[in-house]
């Protein structure tokens, strides 16, 4: 028991330390992780004798819930929703194609056997989520085009396919005499309306009691563990995709005002780094690298085909009809990580009746991608000018936090408003802020609750650096180019009972007044009064 203990502490203090050689080399952080797997592993400086399938497919199957579940509660559906169509079609049948696409190369061009071909393909078919947030939030990739949120949806919602496909090509291969297509369609179906289905439901009845009922304080992160696993294990009960409804329950639950919710991004933002961590230094202790090697000449067809010929292929096909650039296709399909997921997936074939091969050659064919793509990644999107200064692409994330810094801004009080002739604490200012100063004529005033403003004044106000507390009833709105208030000034927006607290701009902060006119990308700070 100590020495497992031990075993434990040392690798999370390795993975720790490897996170910030990471950052500063480059290279996704994720490999370190494997690779400390495989140093402790059999064929590693350690020797721990590690085969055991059956428990890795439960152990990372059980981590991948908990990833997905976050996958969909850290999604800022406000960011989101503007390439929720295109993000859902490059996720169902993005992974279909690949799968299919891929599956036909491998039995006309190089005489796999079809159905074990179509096995490899679905294993291979989705990107990972975790992958692709870790570099995108690990070098700030903020991408023209609203890209960094197509990608994280993309790569958050779709395990579930993949994972479908999975068991259909299993059946396939399975199959001594023929499969029936009937029997598919109702794989398909149960998978997906009752994944879909379970996850929704689940969302909206613990919505439904967080509005009536509070959880007992110290307790919300446990029972948010619970419904995770709830919204996994109840649709996997009638053959539906628990894995889909973990990412649908996750999305809804993380986009909705929820008490504590800071505390709980926090847990949850440590809890997710934590089975990350224990999934791939599991799968890469799973590993025999001499195995691995053996597969390489495999592993490195069945690469270059996804990542070179299949990929593009999908993604020009699926992206063009939404008018999608030329820059933004190429880094979609650079982006197209294969990771954890595809690793589980293939043990899942093993323990279907695969060959232990599936593995060796899925583990290279994800080393490749994301050292390859996943390193490169960041250059190739500089060379395509995709980079969006002007963004932050943490705002992607319900998670997202800064530093603590102050900004200072200035705002006058113009006749009529709605500061003129009010004591400061009868002032509706953003929670958290203060006035530091009031400049009146030629006089600097240190104010207090009781000062009154007056028409003319120049206020100083003092807002912490991107700590906003939405736990206070705080709202945001995203202004996209198809938003209905772009170009109208706020006292034209027609929302009554909205209080536009702070416009966020680019690097601006603005404090507005019914005169300040709204513009494509802004993000609006407001509270909503009860009519």
């Amino acid at each position: 028991m100590n020495l497992l203990l031990l075993l434990s502490a040392v690798v999370v203090i390795l993975s720790i330390f490897f996170v910030r050689i990471s950052k500063k080399s480059g290279i996704p952080v994720l490999i370190f992780f494997i690779g400390i797997g495989m140093f402790f592993g059999t064929d590693g400086l350690i020797g721990i004798s590690f085969s055991d399938f059956s428990l890795t497919n439960n152990i990372c199957s059980a981590a991948l819930v908990f990833i997905m579940f976050y996958g969909g509660f850290g999604t800022s559906w406000k960011t989101a929703r503007g390439i929720a169509t295109e993000a859902g079609i490059l996720s169902f049948f993005g992974v279909v194609l690949t799968a299919l696409f891929l599956a036909l190369i491998l039995h006309f061009a190089f005489s796999f056997d079809f159905a074990y071909a179509l096995l490899i393909s679905s294993v291979l078919s989705s990107t990972d989520a975790a992958s692709v947030f870790s570099i995108l939030r690990a070098k700030r990739l903020s991408l023209k085009y609203s890209t960094a949120p197509l990608l994280e949806v993309e790569s958050g919602s779709n395990d579930p396919a993949a994972y479908t496909m999975v068991l259909i090509s299993l059946s396939l291969m399975n199959a001594s005499s023929g499969i029936n297509i009937l029997d598919i369609i109702l794989l398909v179906f149960t998978q997906i309306v009752f994944g879909a289905g379970c996850g929704i439901l689940i969302a909206l009845a613990v919505s439904w009691y967080l509005k009536r009922k509070s959880i007992p304080e110290g307790f919300d992160s446990l029972f948010f563990l619970a419904v995770a696993l709830l919204s996994y294990v109840l649709p996997s009960l009638a053959n539906g995709n628990g894995y889909l409804s973990a990412y649908m329950c996750g999305i809804i639950l993380g986009n909705i005002d929820i008490k504590n919710k800071k505390s709980l991004v926090t847990f949850f933002d440590s809890f997710n780094a934590m089975m990350q961590i224990l999934i791939f230094f599991v799968l890469g202790l799973l590993a025999f690298p001499r195995q691995i090697i053996s597969f390489w000449k495999t592993g490195l067809l069945i690469a270059v085909m996804i990542s070179f010929v299949v990929r593009p292929v999908v993604v020009f096909l699926l992206t063009t009809p939404f008018k999608a650039r030329f820059p933004q296709q190429a880094v979609i399909t650079f982006a197209g990580l294969r990771g954890a997921s595809s690793i589980v997936f293939s043990i899942v074939a093993v323990e279907g009746g695969a060959s232990d091969a599936i593995f060796s050659i899925t583990f290279f064919v994800v080393i490749f991608s994301i050292l390859f793509e996943g390193s490169l990644l960041p250059h190739v999107s500089k060379k395509l000018d995709m980079i969006d200064e002007s963004e932050d692409v943490m705002r992607t994330f319900t998670d997202f936090e800064e530093d603590d810094s102050v900004d200072f801004l200035s705002f006058s009080v113009e006749k009529n408003s709605r500061y003129e002739d009010k004591a400061i604490k009868d002032i509706e200012f953003l929670p958290g802020s203060i006035v530091g100063a009031i400049k009146r004529e030629n006089e600097v005033l240190v104010p207090d609750g009781n000062t009154v403003l007056r028409y003319g004044d120049t206020v100083v106000l003092g807002i912490t650096k991107n700590k906003i507390d939405f736990d206070t009833g705080l709202k945001e709105e995203h202004i996209d180019s198809a938003h209905k208030w772009k170009d109208r000034k706020l006292s034209e927006t027609g929302e009554s009972g909205m209080l536009v607290l702070l416009i966020i701009r680019g690097n601006d902060k603005i404090i507005p007044n019914g005169e300040t006119v709204i513009r494509k990308g802004d993000v609006l700070i407001y509270s909503k009064r009860q009519q």
